[in-house]
């Protein structure tokens, strides 16, 4: 009887378990909202769901593999394979969905049957059988690739991975559409009746005329397609070829899915959900806290594999609508000397948001034009992982690093196609390279998880008839636009000798009707010819990005640049402008030249600034 009694209460346990997690996902819920105050909002929670929603799908499949007593760990590969060759088949192209989403279908079912067949006929573990296709499918990516994957999705998948229904992403649909089905199959049909008896006694129900091997072969490729459709959705979600995709997603799933009430012996379990609502509420609170400037938690282990620290879209869509600036440091605000491990470390320290970091020429650059860089005292600058011929390798480990850090890159910048290079040279080879700085770039900016580059659209020259110059750099810039439709092409506002209206920069951006062209407004740059607040109302949303600094209008040249609120910019009146206009990109310190001595502290003082400008407590 008193055996009888522990058993009666452990069931009743075990039924109350999604009630317990649901309970303690409120419980973290609330202590967020406490902790950070205005962070739950409806915008934050169609994010998390945003982000969620691969997981979630690729939990689906690895809940039935658990429920027929298996195991899945080529989920995570899987979405990398399908990944590279979608992009692959597509070659950023609609009319080549059709084509590329059937090669993606004949890939999960290709895994899928592969596991099945080692498990079922080959008498392989499942742990064993997954894991070894894990690792073929790796060295495919691996020799297909060269270790270097290149092209973006086509517009079709990237509106798929980043669009919305109603104000709800499309992903989150998706998800919610797919479990529904699910849970209806499991509860409600003989299929889901007779995969909860495989699972439960394997014996009883083959004797019972059950198809055992059938049922467990289709749950080992019913998972791999739940992995493949989250594969797709990663793509456009991150528009790039990437061999670090697969992430964590195996260990993931298989933690939401135990989490959620599945048995890791089978036969229980699948359609609750709350264990990927614990998991992704414990992700979440981890990234605010580890996100905060000047926050005292950093848990890198627990960033969502969705790019770990850089959901660039996400924090941008968070930050719309109230006064909380994202800011965010130039690479080139730290000395020469930093190296690029150095900087981003800092920048985390003194409490920025994000970082813009920059492509350098390589140790030796060629003679520039008009001395620019000399000018500049960036000469000396090599960025070791980030320059004009630096590979994937040096971009992973970059943004290992940036991850590592906690500290998100919010675009790539750097004056190579101004001063070295300049987009507007008439000789080929010059202009070329030209071309291939800014498209090294904009491949920078895939890996790293960034949304922006930074473009400096030539610079007009004596010997270069004004509207040659204006058609050339308009011309090249659109053809860089489509090399990554992906990624914004921030056309900044420097001294080259071009668009020194904010008319023309309007007109300059407007006639190319490329709508991942905008503008990084710099705002001392502009303050030599005119103010800048009027160039931003004039300008309005084609402004992506702003660049913070100061001017003194008595000096006149380069040395006239200074920190904020040290010099003639009108900050309160910049931030009345950047608020008019609905403006929610990234408020980025550039101090140039860069400060020679207490570099910490000036940067501290100028985010210090910025602070309490968003807080009005300046006026």
């Amino acid at each position: 009887m008193r055996h009888n009694s522990l058993l009666q209460r452990a069931g009743r346990l075990h039924s109350l378990q999604p009630l317990i997690l649901l309970a303690i996902i409120l419980v973290m819920i609330l202590a967020q909202s406490i902790l950070v105050p205005g962070s739950l909002t409806l915008d934050q929670l169609l994010i998390i769901s945003r982000q969620a929603s691969a997981l979630g799908i690729i939990a689906l499949g690895q809940a039935v593999v658990i429920l027929v007593g298996g195991i899945d760990l080529s989920v995570g590969t899987t979405v990398m394979m399908v990944n590279i060759f979608c992009i692959t088949g597509m070659q950023a192209s609609n009319s080549r969905v059709p084509a590329g989403l059937l090669l993606c279908l004949g890939i999960g079912l290709m895994i899928g049957a592969a596991n099945a067949v080692g498990v079922l006929f080959l008498n392989i573990a499942p742990f064993v059988m997954t894991l070894c296709t894990t690792t073929i499918c790796q060295g495919i990516c691996y020799v297909y690739t060269q270790g270097a994957p290149t092209g973006s999705a086509a517009p079709f998948i990237r509106a798929v991975g980043t669009g919305r229904l109603l104000g709800v992403p499309y992903s989150t649909v998706i998800w919610l559409v797919l479990a529904a089905l699910l849970w209806a199959v499991l509860r409600f049909t003989a299929l889901g009746r007779r995969l909860y008896a495989v699972g439960g006694n394997p014996k009883a129900a083959r004797l019972s005329g059950i198809s055992n091997l059938r049922l467990i072969a289709g749950a080992y490729i019913f998972s791999a397609l739940m992995a493949t459709a989250a594969g797709v959705i990663l793509t456009g979600y991150h528009n790039i070829a990437s061999l670090t995709l697969e992430g964590d997603y195996a260990m993931n799933s298989l933690a939401a899915a135990l989490i959620g009430g599945n048995a890791i012996e089978g036969g229980r379990g699948v359609g609750r959900g709350t264990g990927l609502l614990f998991h992704d509420a414990v992700d979440g609170d981890a990234d605010h806290a580890g996100h905060q400037p000047g926050g005292k938690a950093d848990y890198p282990g627990l960033y969502y594999p969705f790019g770990g620290g850089c959901p660039t879209a996400a924090e941008t869509e968070l930050r719309k609508g109230g006064n909380c600036m994202r800011i965010g440091v130039n690479q080139f605000c730290f000395p020469a000397g930093c190296d690029v491990v150095q900087a981003l470390r800092r920048a985390r320290e003194i409490g920025f948001d994000c970082i813009e970091l920059c492509l350098t020429a390589d140790r030796s650059p060629e003679k520039t034009v008009g001395g620019v860089t000399d000018a500049l005292d960036i000469s000396g600058y090599y960025n070791r992982l980030l320059h004009e011929h630096a590979g994937e390798r040096e971009l992973l480990e970059l943004r290992r690093i940036s991850e590592d850090v906690g500290l998100p890159v919010c675009s790539v910048g750097g004056i190579i196609s101004f001063s070295i290079y300049p987009l507007t040279a008439q000789d080929p080879s010059i202009a070329q390279k030209s071309m291939d700085a800014v498209r090294r770039m904009l491949d920078a900016a895939q890996t790293l998880g960034a949304g922006s580059i930074l473009v400096v659209p030539g610079i007009a020259t004596e010997d270069l008839r004004y509207e040659q110059a204006y058609e050339t750099a308009q011309t090249r810039v659109a053809q860089l636009a489509d090399y990554a439709p992906g990624i914004q092409l921030m056309i900044e506002n420097v001294w080259n000798n071009m668009l020194y209206s904010p008319l023309e920069m309007a007109r300059f951006v407007d006639e190319m009707g490329k709508e991942n062209v905008g503008i990084c407004f710099d705002i001392a740059n502009a303050r030599r010819f005119g103010s800048p607040e009027q160039w931003m109302r004039t300008l309005g949303r084609r402004i992506r990005e702003l660049h913070c600094k100061d001017y003194r209008m008595s000096i006149d040249n380069i040395n006239g640049f200074t920190n904020i609120l040290d010099g003639d910019v009108n900050y309160p009146a910049v931030l009345a402008a950047a608020r008019e206009i609905g403006f929610d990109g990234s408020w980025v310190v550039e101090l140039i030249p860069p400060a020679h001595c207490m570099v910490d502290r000036t940067l501290r003082h100028a985010l210090e600034t910025l602070r309490a400008l968003d807080a009005d407590e300046i006026n």
